[in-house]
């Protein structure tokens, strides 16, 4: 492994170290505030919203510019974020942190996976993204045990002050980022011209197309679960600073799964990993709605972490697979702002849920959803694959589930 897959790795562990201390609390933190279930909908709203309509000119931004440069400038705004959660109790200032939250959020969506990409395809290694991104998913959910389990366990400070300390990190992480090795782009034209290509070259493409829908489904429901697995866990009256303890269920089932997608994606295809990964998301849903108490609760999330972990490092791996290098930060970004449409909506549409009917609802949505999303997999699958949708020129063998 090379050294800027090294530095990629790094980055991606430590900030996905602070996303998930973030959402081992965020839920519980801020409804402890005062904030509503539709306030708490809202702020994840603007969350998803704001990103979604910056995601894909943030995009362009990357490919322009420089995508080191641009994912840095995300991270910086969500150490903002960070910082006005700990920071502040108002609402609208809440709802501000979301805007900020979610201008990182397009900014660091996909620029420092194209700036791999681009990378490695330079050196001529296509071949190891399964291995990258998988360790990323990996390595990163472990450390994230490691830090939820010792916040769980050793610390009785005020909550607030991990806020902090996160919000520095990410500052740190920023800076440091910019500076470390060389950046690329794609290549100089008008953000006008980007968009045109990038919205051609991606509706002429079913692969492209069921890439968009793999990772709108994800989105779709991972937004459930972070709205009803904290509020769960404290109805059975775990505590505050011991969430991210009991996150780290989830995360290990995805440190398992992405490890063994990093070691038998090429092997086993990638089709496997995508109908396993929503049987056990939507398992995950329907276990806690059939028997709710503290340990279906915490199998549960481990189910879910089981089917979620590989979802994300096989969208990226044979996204990274399939993009050009003149546009593939603006292609993911394409791709990622689809998807947080789909999760604006769902989230609204829970939160209203949870408010007026109650968390079993939302499970139920959960358990349908799943079902639906393996019905579309595989019947999009069956059209690309029978020609009916033929698959974009040149990508016949690249671009194969199988």
């Amino acid at each position: 492994m090379d050294l800027n897959s090294k530095f990629f790795l790094t980055i991606k562990v430590l900030v996905g170290i602070m996303g998930s201390l973030n959402l081992g609390l965020s839920t519980s933190f801020l409804l402890a505030k005062g904030l509503s279930f539709l306030e708490l909908s809202v702020i994840y709203s603007l969350i998803l919203g704001t990103s979604m309509i910056l995601e894909f000119p943030s995009g362009n931004l990357a490919d322009r510019f420089g995508r080191k440069l641009v994912y840095s400038i995300g991270l910086l705004a969500i150490s903002f974020q960070f910082f006005f959660y700990a920071l502040f109790s108002n609402v609208i200032l809440l709802y501000i942190a979301a805007v900020v939250a979610g201008i990182g959020d397009a900014f660091i969506s996909g620029s420092l996976e194209a700036w791999l990409a681009q990378t490695e395809v330079k050196a001529n290694k296509k071949k190891d993204f399964y291995k990258i991104f998988g360790l990323k998913s990996s390595l990163a959910s472990l450390f994230s045990i490691i830090a939820g389990v010792s916040i769980g366990i050793f610390l009785k400070t005020n909550i607030t002050y991990i806020y902090i300390a996160a919000g520095f990190v990410l500052l740190i992480t920023s800076i440091f980022s910019i500076f470390l090795l060389k950046d690329n782009k794609g290549i100089s034209n008008k953000t006008l011209d980007y968009t045109y290509q990038t919205v051609i070259e991606f509706i002429k493409s079913p692969t492209l197309l069921l890439l968009a829908f793999i990772l709108s489904s994800a989105f779709a429901c991972y937004s459930l679960f972070i709205l009803y697995w904290q509020p769960m866990a404290t109805s059975f009256h775990i505590p505050l600073h011991q969430l991210p303890l009991l996150h780290s269920a989830n995360l290990f089932g995805t440190v398992i799964s992405s490890y063994i997608f990093s070691k038998h994606a090429q092997k086993l295809g990638l089709y496997y990993f995508l109908i396993i990964s929503f049987i056990l998301l939507g398992s995950s849903f329907g276990l806690v709605l059939l028997l709710a108490n503290l340990y279906t609760l915490i199998i549960s999330l481990f189910i879910f972490g089981l089917g979620y972990g590989s979802i994300i490092p096989l969208f990226f791996s044979w996204a990274a697979n399939t993009i050009s290098a003149h546009n593939g930060a603006s292609m993911l970004s394409l791709m990622s702002s689809l998807a947080s449409l789909t999760a604006v909506i769902t989230t609204i549409i829970i939160g209203a849920v949870i408010d007026n009917i109650g968390l079993d609802t939302s499970l139920l949505i959960g358990l349908l959803l799943s079902i639906l999303i393996l019905i579309s997999i595989t019947v999009l699958t069956k059209l690309i694959h029978s020609k009916e949708l033929p698959l974009a020129k040149g990508t016949e063998n690249e671009n194969s589930i199988h």
